[in-house]
């Protein structure tokens, strides 16, 4: 398969993480502004200094997220053993809040589905593996 035809399930997981990246993005804008807003430290009970690192942390998952999306849509093996780590070691931690803590949670088994969806998204299809093989 030529590296100028992305299959369909690279082009979905590049829609949900641009999603993804785009929503950190916003909840890291609010929390930096958010830190310097009296009442608004006041609501959450929380540092100001920790709500602006919180929403720094965010904001550099979401330009590492935007910059390993674009590298998987070119083909790049390594992003895509990026967001296959980041999905296993979710996928892990949903098994384990499901069966060890019983934590039965809708968010809980969303997440684990989710991650899965990734997975196979990353590894399900021939036609995904040859994209990544040229």
């Amino acid at each position: 398969m030529a590296r100028g035809r992305r299959p369909r399930s690279v082009q979905v997981l590049t829609v949900l993480v641009v999603m993804q990246a785009l929503l950190l993005g916003v909840i890291a804008v609010v929390l930096i502004a958010g830190s310097g807003d009296t009442e608004a430290v006041a609501d959450v009970d929380v540092e100001p200094a920790a709500l602006l690192a919180t929403g720094v942390v965010l904001a550099v998952l979401a330009a590492a997220e935007l910059t390993f999306v674009f590298l998987l849509r070119r083909g790049s093996e390594v992003a895509r053993t990026w967001f296959a780590a980041f999905a296993v070691i979710q996928t892990a931690a949903g098994v384990y809040a499901t069966v060890a803590l019983r934590d039965f949670e809708p968010t809980v088994l969303a997440q684990l589905a989710l991650s899965v969806l990734v997975l196979w998204l990353l590894y399900g299809s021939e036609t995904t593996q040859a994209f990544f093989r040229s």
